[in-house]
């Protein structure tokens, strides 16, 4: 097992006029778009009850060779197992709270509790994500505009992404306008960004 904590996705989430709450992508590490659902309970807590199906692909063999058909994945609450090594589901509870306050969605069970949010298979056997603290506040920044007498280049950006020295690389968009540096296509997500 190894961690890496992911600061500053973008992520949604919606306060139907029911109580019903949605949250995309509550899983940080395995951002798919994919929603669960929760619904409103006292004050301003939010409970969602798991397992939820959160993540499809192909269903494969032990060597990743397709098998036909479609495996299924689903968001437990787990806890550590007795040897520490692998996540089983928490067999006191499958609910998992957060609290509205203000524009903030804050997870409040969490790793402090010794609670993660984890991906299994539909059995509850660990398949290697977890999320072990959120929070969603609104994003009030305004973004950066080029100007237009500002042409961007190419450039080659060479990036760790996590405590464990991984790396990769990706073509950006660099520009110039006295003191101010502009960056563009950091992510696929956003390529004229």
């Amino acid at each position: 097992m190894f961690s890496t904590e992911i600061d500053g996705p973008a992520e949604n989430f919606v306060v139907a006029d029911n109580g019903d709450v949605y949250l995309q992508d509550a899983m940080a590490t395995l951002r798919q778009g994919n929603w669960i659902k929760g619904h409103k309970a006292e004050g301003d807590t939010i409970v969602f009850n798991f397992p939820q199906k959160y993540f499809t692909q192909e269903a494969t063999d032990d060597n990743g060779n397709p098998i036909g058909g479609m495996a299924y994945y689903y968001l437990w609450r787990t806890v550590l197992n007795d040897a520490r090594d692998s996540f089983v589901p928490d067999p006191s509870s499958q609910t998992i709270k957060y609290v509205l306050r203000g524009d903030s969605l804050i997870r409040v069970d969490d790793y402090k509790q010794g609670i993660y949010l984890s991906l299994a298979t539909e059995d509850g056997e660990w398949v290697g994500y977890n999320d072990f603290r959120s929070t969603w506040t609104k994003c009030k920044d305004v973004a950066a505009v080029l100007p237009a007498n500002v042409k961007p280049e190419k450039y080659q950006a060479d990036y760790f992404y996590d405590a464990n020295n991984h790396a990769d690389t990706r073509i950006v968009n660099v520009a110039f306008d006295g003191n101010d540096i502009y960056l563009g296509n950091l992510t696929d997500g956003n390529p004229n960004g």
